[in-house]
């Protein structure tokens, strides 16, 4: 009897649903201010504005604004307007521990506003070295395995973010197969981010496999660190399809703190996306009544052959 009643009953449960109706406001669009600073290069942002969620346009660029850059709370510039909403500075580039506010405003928009302090320190590189691994790949060439070992002093009196990135200088060869043996046909000079891991088991399962590392000094603060990649580049016995001395790059990035929240924001909301169960994932912003990111960083250029 049991049985019956659970098998009468089990039609009834799947065929009960209730649909419910959510109404989301459509509030009005905002200014969305996207920029990093850094005293390598003029100031530029861009100004786009926000949209309902429900909507699946492209995200629109707001045009004719007036964008203004404080120094430490003086007015420094009023940028210039170019195309598909950038604004930009044809002088002036930030510097090192000074603090910059970006104030926008347009026609049928609340003014919005993002400040950032420039990290006044590169980072300290105490030593750098390479040590490489050759296996054969079963195709006719090899791969070498190149682990860079960057060691690196943290400043215990202020809380770091740090940003590597590792950019690859090549030239890519086009040969004729039909021919025995294959012709050169053309070369292109490459210069382009690379992919790498991080030899290191705290970047195991996050932040690693990709062209940028993000990290802060959590775990070594006013303690001396080694970060060690590790790279591949992929080589015929006869130098193709790459060139057999590739120049690498390392770009070394004291960061602000905004600039480590916004990216590991959007690279966790990128992750659990696609996943129904996982918690939303709310990107990080500093500008006020708008969105976006107002970000800095210095960086320190490390050539390695």
């Amino acid at each position: 009897m049991k049985k019956l009643f659970i098998l009468i009953l089990l039609p009834v449960l799947i065929g009960c649903e209730t649909v419910v109706e959510i109404d989301v406001p459509r509030n009005r669009p905002s200014l969305v201010i996207n920029s990093t600073l850094n005293p390598d290069s003029l100031i530029h942002i861009n100004l786009s504005e926000s949209r309902y969620i429900l909507d699946n346009y492209d995200f629109r660029y707001v045009e004719n604004a007036s964008v203004s850059v404080y120094e430490d709370g003086v007015l420094l510039d009023t940028l210039s307007h170019g195309a598909e909403g950038n604004y930009f500075s044809s002088s002036i580039k930030p510097k090192r521990n000074k603090d910059y506010q970006i104030l926008a405003s347009a026609s049928g928009f609340v003014d919005a506003s993002a400040e950032v302090l420039i990290p006044k320190d590169s980072i300290t590189v105490l030593s750098v070295s390479i040590d490489s691994v050759v296996q054969n790949n079963g195709f006719g060439g090899y791969i070498t395995y190149q682990r860079i070992n960057v060691e690196m002093q943290d400043n215990a009196s202020i809380n770091n973010f740090y940003s590597v990135s590792l950019l690859g200088e090549y030239y890519y060869y086009q040969y004729n197969y039909d021919t025995n043996p294959p012709t050169l046909v053309d070369s292109t000079f490459v210069s382009t981010l690379e992919y790498f891991n991080v030899d290191d088991p705290y970047f195991e399962d996050y932040n690693s496999g990709g062209t940028e590392l993000i990290f802060n000094d959590e775990l070594f603060n006013g303690k001396t660190y080694t970060l060690r990649i590790l790279n591949s580049y992929y080589e015929g016995d006869d130098g193709f399809p790459y060139s057999s001395n590739p120049t690498y790059t390392l770009l070394l990035r004291n960061t602000s703190e905004s600039y480590y929240l916004y990216k590991n924001t959007v690279s966790l909301q990128s992750w659990t996306s696609d996943n129904p169960f996982a918690q939303p994932v709310q990107v990080y912003t500093n500008v006020t009544n708008g969105y976006g990111i107002l970000s800095a960083y210095n960086t320190t250029f490390y050539k390695v052959n």
